[in-house]
């Protein structure tokens, strides 16, 4: 109701030239994430300063503190306008999104930025993917760096050395493929990742190496396992308020979209990929364990979680309509554009 008597008045004062007011539109940003970790205190940060200068400071975020709801939620926070932009991860709602997963199938990209900035551009070609949306304006989809396994636990020499763990998953694709390696997934959230392991409850985690410094478990994993590809990634939607979308003038829509889309999946891919490298760093310090798989684990461990790429190349086809097919294979060939394969 305050939106719609604020937009009111500045219509009626507009007609009395009465308008500076109301030159300036500030949009909230709520995140799944908390305000410390670099995808909103560098990211996100970066992105509304570029907006602001964008639209000359006609368009200005403010990035909350404290989430609005819970990290499920957020899809739904942006459509109902309970945030004017949400930040979400499409994994937390099982079932609902089922294209944009592409993006976390195994074995698909060897950088956060091959993989976000290929999945925008797959995302952008897409009519069935972006109906998936239906009810926001999405802003950017991308996705984390690729992910690799974590655990408390020893070392894993062979894909029967998965068998039995349980490990944190973002559902999804996550979850397919933890249960298709013989683990049992936990549906949690990234940033519950210390507390899970750290009280026995999981014995491991699948995440980008990122999060090991950022979540601070470096001291609590005793082996890692990098795989070469990825096990797979979280895929990440930034989306906004179709409603307030549309209040703002043709120029600053023009200009919001142009400084968003791609420009925040390359933001995003490249925060990911240096601050892998401190997570690395970090595990190391820490006297963990840290194995490259050989082509001789990689090959069991993708032929292993094979069946969650068919099943994916189905679930497109039969459940939305699409060639699944020629999604993954733009897919691919985004990636490789990118990363110069």
């Amino acid at each position: 109701m305050f939106r719609k008597l604020l937009l009111a008045s500045c219509a009626a004062w507009a007609l009395t030239g009465v308008g500076a007011a109301c030159a300036e539109t500030v949009l909230t940003v709520s995140t799944y994430l908390p305000s410390s970790h670099p995808l909103v205190s560098v990211g996100l940060t970066k992105w509304a300063k570029q907006v602001e200068e964008a639209t000359k400071g006609e368009v200005k975020l403010r990035i909350l503190a404290t989430s609005l709801g819970k990290p499920e939620a957020h899809f739904d926070m942006a459509r109902d306008g309970i945030a004017d932009v949400t930040m979400g991860i499409p994994g937390y709602t099982p079932g609902r999104f089922k294209l944009i997963e592409v993006g976390g199938l195994p074995n698909m990209a060897d950088t956060g930025t091959g993989l976000s900035v290929g999945l925008w551009r797959t995302f952008e070609a897409s009519a069935a993917m972006q109906k998936e949306f239906d009810g926001v304006k999405p802003l950017a989809v991308f996705t984390t760096s690729p992910m690799h396994f974590f655990s408390t636990g020893g070392e894993i020499n062979s894909v029967q050395d998965f068998q039995g763990l349980k490990a944190r998953s973002a559902g999804g694709t996550m979850t397919e493929v933890e249960r298709l390696l013989g683990m049992t997934p936990l549906l949690q959230p990234v940033g519950k990742s210390y507390e899970l392991l750290s009280g026995g409850v999981a014995d491991a985690v699948i995440n980008p190496l990122e999060t090991v410094k950022s979540l601070k478990f470096d001291k609590l994993i005793e082996n890692a396992l990098v795989v070469p590809g990825g096990l797979t990634a979280a895929t990440i939607f930034v989306v906004m308020n179709e409603q307030r979308f549309a209040a703002l003038s043709a120029e600053n829509q023009q200009a919001l979209v142009k400084a968003s889309g791609e420009n925040i999946a390359r933001i995003m891919g490249e925060i990911w990929d240096t601050r892998d490298s401190d997570g690395l760093k970090s595990l190391e310090e820490a006297g963990a364990k840290v194995k490259t798989a050989d082509a001789a684990l990689r090959e069991q461990i993708f032929a292993a979680t094979q069946p969650v790429v068919d099943s994916w190349i189905k679930v497109a086809q039969d459940e939305r309509g699409a060639d699944g097919k020629a999604i993954l294979e733009s897919m691919r060939a985004n990636i490789a554009a990118v990363e110069g394969k």
